[in-house]
């Protein structure tokens, strides 16, 4: 009995401590809080405070080891947006309430401008405006408007002096009013003498007169042989020189040229394709004639070199044989019409017609296919040509008895209408006299357009260009097909 008694007391004491121990454990663990109620999970477990089942303890923004309170998820998130808003809005006060340094303000076109005054006080203009001040005006305001830079002008040069008006605007020099540019030769990009509008005229009647002339005669045109009984000095070719010279001068002259163009015989297919063009242009600067064998050297070594020049190196053959009236021989023909066709794509419109001029006035038809190629880049480009570059390429066609394709022509004509302002009486008459032995009628308001032009410029006419305008103008009216 009394064993039994102990193991009862021992089995009650058990209980009793392990009571004890779960309440002790109890009264340490975090304590269980309503909604509204602080919370701190963080602190020790006999004082930290967590809430209850479907609420959540919400910390204020930024605030590590804080406090917080037990709220239901919907209310604590109205809560935070609200404060996150509140806090926002505090920084972007505070943002326009920071003074901004001082510093010139930005104006727009039409606004007063002042760079002069002190920073917090200074007005200047926004990109892309300028601000102009009145004359005289030193610490005023101005006004801010566009920077407009002016082109460069050509300069504008009198009688007598050197003229070009291909190169650019600053470099380029144009004829006072009543003079005209005269070139000499047709040269792309080379330099002419302004003259008198009178004075031109007649030269350009001349020509006129020596080219029909040539046409007479056989296409296949030869140099005439020096006199047999003066071999050397050699004769020279194209209108006598304005500068007389001493008889002794000029014999040494001639007897220097000609010892030097003996020389071109022997170097000539060693030269390039620069030096080769160099020496025509002095041939024709010269208005010499080197002979036969000389050009038959030169012409032999340009064959060779041919195939790797450029346009403009090409368009420079064709002039200069143009300027010294002598016929290339067939195969070097050959090769530069090959060649000329493979560079049209390369060609401006001034060297386009320096290439018509050149068989024009050497008698040479073009092939098919290289008039194929001439018209499209002349279509292509059409509305950029001069009145000059209209009226000789019409003109040239005319001459080549070659009848322009409808759209060519067509572009041709439309920019005639344009340029027919600006026609000289030469112009005037030769277009009509183009478009008459093309048997095409330019239509009534281009036709229109050049009888006002003749009209204004008849005047100025001389006895050969009225008789011209008259006979085209009556062919004319009895044609009824229209571009």
């Amino acid at each position: 009995d009394d064993d039994d008694d102990d193991d009862d007391d021992k089995s009650h004491e058990r209980k009793t401590k392990k009571v004890k121990k779960a309440k002790t454990k109890k009264a340490m663990g975090p304590k269980k809080v309503g909604e509204g109620q602080t919370c701190n999970g963080s602190l020790p477990p006999q004082y930290a405070t967590v809430c209850e089942d479907g609420l959540d303890c919400f910390f204020p923004i930024d605030s590590d080891g804080a406090s917080g309170v037990c709220q239901k998820p919907s209310k604590a998130l109205e809560k935070t947006e609200k404060e996150e808003e509140e806090k926002k809005k505090a920084k972007a006060k505070q943002a326009t309430t920071t003074k901004a340094p001082p510093g010139p303000q930005l104006v727009g076109e039409g606004q007063t401008c002042n760079s002069n005054l002190p920073p917090e006080y200074a007005t200047i203009c926004a990109q892309g405006l300028e601000c102009f001040y009145p004359i005289d005006g030193e610490g005023s305001s101005g006004v801010c408007r566009k920077h407009i830079v002016k082109a460069p002008a050509p300069k504008k040069v009198g009688e007598g002096e050197r003229c070009n008006g291909s190169l650019p605007p600053q470099f380029a020099t144009i004829c006072d009013e009543g003079l005209e540019c005269y070139f000499r030769y047709t040269m792309p990009g080379a330099s002419g003498v302004c003259r008198s509008t009178k004075k031109e005229a007649e030269e350009k009647e001349t020509e006129e007169k020596e080219e029909e002339k040539k046409e007479e005669k056989k296409h296949n045109f030869v140099l005439e042989p020096p006199k047999p009984e003066q071999p050397k000095p050699k004769k020279k070719v194209g209108p006598p020189p304005v500068v007389e010279h001493s008889s002794s001068s000029s014999d040494e002259e001639a007897t220097l040229l000609g010892a030097l163009s003996d020389r071109v015989e022997v170097v000539a297919s060693g030269m390039t394709a620069e030096d080769l063009l160099a020496t025509l242009h002095a041939y024709l600067d010269l208005e010499y004639d080197p002979g036969a064998d000389a050009m038959t050297a030169l012409g032999a070594r340009l064959q060779h070199l041919t195939p790797t020049m450029g346009a403009k190196d090409v368009v420079d053959v064709f002039s200069c044989f143009q300027g010294l009236r002598v016929r290339p021989s067939d195969s070097l023909l050959a090769a530069l019409a090959a060649r000329a066709e493979e560079v049209v794509p390369d060609m401006n419109m001034g060297e386009m017609v320096a290439i018509l001029q050149a068989y024009s006035h050497l008698g040479l038809n073009l092939a098919s296919s290289f008039w194929v190629a001439l018209e499209r880049r002349a279509e292509a480009n059409a509305d950029a040509m001069s009145a000059h570059e209209v009226v000789t390429t019409l003109t040239v066609c005319a001459k080549l008895a070659h009848r322009p394709s409808k759209l060519l022509a067509k572009a041709l004509g439309t920019r005639a209408r344009v340029v027919a302002p600006e026609m000289s009486p030469q112009d005037v008459s030769r277009i009509l006299n183009a478009y008459a032995r093309l048997m095409v009628h330019p239509g009534d308001k281009l036709l229109q357009a050049l009888l006002a032009r003749a009209e204004e410029v008849a005047p100025e006419m001389n006895a050969r260009q009225v008789a011209g305008t008259l006979n085209a103008y009556a062919r004319l009216s009895d044609s009824d097909d229209d571009v």
